[in-house]
């Protein structure tokens, strides 16, 4: 049984990891952005409509690294709704690996989610 309001080492290197990354990840995104914003305002009919597409993809991607901050702050308060949210989170990026064909993204995710899985009881709503 674990300690009362304790978190898992795996659970705070893993916190600690996603907030090293984020200086990276955000300038991933705004170079990707910006890189997008100039392709989709080309006057060609394939590029806007590939453009759009593009921009909902952002959208989707800023919200699911906002919703994985989330996930994150509740699994270092050791909150149980941060297991269900983070396993579901982890759970998408893995099958986005999988339809991305990204074997590392796949392991990363999947290895992610199985260790967050074996920790469910420090998320248990009847400590």
């Amino acid at each position: 049984m674990p300690p009362s309001r304790s978190r898992p080492r795996g659970i705070t290197v893993l916190c600690v990891f996603y907030v090293l990354m984020l200086p990276f990840l955000l300038h991933i995104g705004d170079e990707t952005y910006s890189h997008f914003l100039r392709e989709a305002s080309r006057p060609t009919t394939e590029v806007i409509g590939l453009g759009g597409l593009l921009v909902v993809a952002l959208i989707g991607a800023t919200v699911y690294m906002i919703a994985m901050y989330v996930a994150l702050y509740g699994l270092w308060k050791v909150e149980p709704w941060a297991w269900s949210l983070s396993s579901v989170l982890f759970l998408i990026g893995g099958v986005l690996s999988l339809v991305d064909f990204s074997i590392l993204g796949l392991v990363y995710h999947f290895g992610i989610l199985w260790y967050i899985y074996s920790k469910r009881e420090y998320y248990s709503k009847h400590r």
